[in-house]
């Protein structure tokens, strides 16, 4: 097999997204996950400073979120790298579903 059969039998797996799109669509997701952060963080900081009390509501769901992308990832791809980082992000959002919890029942 040469190079424009493996090519063409690519575009044949996905005739609406080429090699470049692909990669620019997950640098996009990238780009906005990082502005998301830095707006939750913000926000995060902003209720510290005003109300004396965060929500750790918001961070938990961004948590989370991170948490199943890196670990779905990481079984695909298998990158042990990833799978960390989902299991690091999943304990940072349970911790912040239960201070959640306990700032509600206070």
């Amino acid at each position: 097999m040469n190079n424009e059969e493996i090519l063409k039998m690519a575009q044949n797996e996905n005739p609406e997204y080429g090699e470049y799109e692909s990669v620019i669509t997950k640098k996009a997701a990238g780009y906005g996950t990082i502005v998301g952060l830095i707006i939750l963080a913000i926000m995060v900081f902003a209720e510290m400073f005003l109300k004396q009390q965060p929500d750790f509501g918001k961070p938990a769901i961004v948590f989370s979120m991170c948490a199943v992308a890196n670990i779905y990832e990481s079984r695909k791809i298998k990158s042990k790298r990833k799978l960390v980082l989902g299991i690091i992000e999943i304990t940072v959002g349970i911790l912040c579903i239960l201070a959640y919890l306990g700032a509600l029942m206070q």
